[in-house]
């Protein structure tokens, strides 16, 4: 690719990034942009273009990293992409049921422990310490 094709193209992604990337003057670059790539004369249309994208160092700044980047935005090769760990996955760990056994309780109260450090409470019918539950 050239570097009158590359200016040419960073200039057409950029317009769509400038209103976050520059914010309220992105109309103004815009403009600038704009004005630039409908010149007919590919001379004066690469003058123009690379004022306005020096215009800003906000812009300038993506323009360097855009064009540095050269051909590395292709597809990574076949087995460089995603792969999933190795093994079988683990699964969600369970929870631990509590429960009051307290025969002459008169409200048995229930609790699930999500993690292994949590206290165990205490029921809140008899105040006896819940068991845990057999399954």
């Amino acid at each position: 690719m050239s570097d009158e094709s590359a200016t040419e193209e960073a200039a057409r992604e950029i317009l769509a990034q400038l209103p976050w990337l520059v914010g309220t003057d992105a109309p103004r670059i815009t403009a600038a942009i704009e004005r630039a790539l409908s010149l007919p004369d590919p001379g004066s249309r690469r003058e123009a273009l690379r004022q306005a994208l020096r215009s800003d160092v906000r812009v300038r700044t993506w323009v360097e990293q855009r064009l540095d980047e050269g051909s590395g935005r292709t597809d990574p090769p076949a087995g460089y992409g995603y792969q999933p760990l190795a093994g079988n996955p683990i699964g969600a760990a369970e929870a631990t049921k509590f429960e009051c056994r307290n025969p002459s309780c008169p409200q048995r109260d229930t609790w699930w422990r999500s993690f292994l450090g949590e206290a165990v409470p205490r029921c809140s019918g008899c105040t006896r310490p819940l068991s845990r539950a057999s399954e």
